[in-house]
């Protein structure tokens, strides 16, 4: 699904309640199949839960792929949320995004990648 196309490495927590503009900006900006959404607290494993309350908040369906991964999370040093990978087509992460960023930073970080 992703081998040879760019993605979006989303990483978060459930409890984050700041990390919800950055994924509505994320998701207006990537096309579907292009993100993927980490949750990075260890707690927290119920992604089914953390996706349908997102969808709610949102007020829309998220078609991204909701993943428990916080040992992911440690290997990569992932401490401020949200943070954001935008991964090239050879599978190298192009740039990082801490923090909550506006959408145009994000649709420049994405455009930069095709």
């Amino acid at each position: 699904m992703y081998v040879g196309e760019p993605f979006v490495a989303y990483f978060s927590a459930t409890w984050c309640t700041h990390c919800k503009p950055a994924l509505g900006a994320l998701d207006d900006t990537v096309p579907s199949g292009q993100v993927l959404i980490f949750n990075k607290d260890p707690n927290d494993e119920d992604m089914q839960e953390w996706k349908d309350n997102m969808e709610s908040e949102l007020e829309r369906s998220l078609n991204h792929p909701f993943i428990h991964a916080p040992e992911l999370s440690e290997s990569l040093e992932v401490t401020g949320i949200p943070t954001m990978f935008f991964v090239n087509s050879d599978g190298n992460i192009k740039h990082t995004m801490v923090g909550i960023k506006d959408q145009s930073t994000i649709e420049l970080y994405w455009n930069d990648l095709s």
